[in-house]
């Protein structure tokens, strides 16, 4: 098994590198199932404290799902895509120990729901973040639709999901889509500083806040998660998805007709 997924220590820190760059670190079912371990092993891992997700190379944290594996998805695999995505992201969330998603480029689609998933987001100067799978006439699937609202507000969260478009580091810092930005060079000393002021802190404590502060806004999403997911599965039915994979393929805008 190739390794999609490499997991570095450092002391109290714990690092989970995405390892496709030649790919842009798009994550396809295999790297899914590595990232879970992943943050499975650093969780239960007594020594880590903070945990760091960053891409390897300098273009992307994660140019999102990988489409030409998604291209060839039933709707019954899309709906298991779906499902164990939501629940990768979910273990992130629900990890006791702080995450910190280290974005480092390009951030799109499932790229982009692997950093909502985070509990805190540093971004280079050089990032740009987008829930962009409508531009393949898709919708997340990852729980994009329910946590972009929640970071950003349902109005600017529409915009976004509805049109793909990219926001670059300095607006991503404005609408409160990440907490920090820092020069490209800098980006992982900075990171690595904030990760030990978490590492420092009371685990406990920091544990109870984060699960409290979720509770406080995501009580309510289960139904929502269901909902994205089943509308997931049903976009995969439609001619528009073919036109948009095909396109994807072909290297062209694709031509919708709303089918």
């Amino acid at each position: 098994m190739s390794t999609l997924v490499q997991v570095t220590k450092e002391r109290s820190i714990g690092w989970i590198h995405l390892n496709n760059p030649e790919k842009l670190n798009t994550i396809g079912s295999e790297m899914l199932d590595q990232l879970e371990k992943a943050v499975e092993d650093l969780v239960g891992d007594r020594e880590i404290r903070c945990i760091l997700i960053r891409g390897i190379g300098e273009r992307a944290f994660s140019a999102g799902a990988d489409v030409s594996q998604m291209a060839t998805f039933t709707p019954s695999q899309a709906e298991a895509f779906s499902h164990k995505g939501q629940a990768v992201m979910q273990k992130i969330r629900g990890s006791p120990k702080p995450v910190v998603a280290v974005i480092n480029g390009y951030a799109m689609g499932g790229g982009c729901e692997l950093a909502l998933a985070c509990d805190l987001r540093i971004a280079s100067d050089k990032a740009r973040l987008s829930q962009s799978e409508v531009n393949l006439g898709l919708i997340p699937g990852w729980g994009g639709t329910q946590e972009l609202a929640r970071m950003i507000g349902p109005a600017r969260a529409k915009e976004l999901a509805m049109t793909g478009r990219a926001v670059d580091a300095s607006e991503a810092l404005a609408i409160g889509l990440v907490n920090k930005v820092l020069p490209h060079d800098q980006l992982d000393q900075e990171a690595r500083k904030f990760a030990e002021t978490l590492s420092n802190g009371a685990s406990k404590a920091l544990a109870e806040v984060k699960n409290l502060i979720n509770l406080s806004v995501n009580s309510p999403t289960v139904d929502g998660y269901r909902k994205e997911r089943e509308a997931f599965t049903s976009i995969f039915s439609t001619e528009d998805l073919k036109e948009g994979f095909q396109a994807f393929k072909e290297k062209r805008k694709p031509v919708f007709k709303g089918k």
